[in-house]
């Protein structure tokens, strides 16, 4: 799982462990999470949106996730 979901920095701020968390939960509840850095910054800015309304996320964990997963891709 650390190579679809690596873990933030050591030293992270608690949102980006907790969105990694919502990650490799809520994510691989409807399929297998894929490995953040399959998408660039761009598709995630996509795809997000669709899988926060879909897993009906509220505003801190839709935040969390959202920023875990820009951490790790690029602009």
């Amino acid at each position: 799982m650390n190579q679809i979901a690596p873990w933030p920095l050591a030293g992270a701020a608690q949102p980006l462990i907790h969105g990694r968390l919502i990650y490799v939960t809520k994510c691989a509840k409807c399929h297998a999470p894929e490995p953040v850095t399959k998408y660039s910054y761009a598709q995630w800015q996509v795809i997000m949106p669709d899988m926060i309304e879909e897993t009906k996320l509220n505003a801190t964990d839709a935040a969390a996730v959202t920023s875990y997963v820009q951490s790790l891709v690029t602009r």
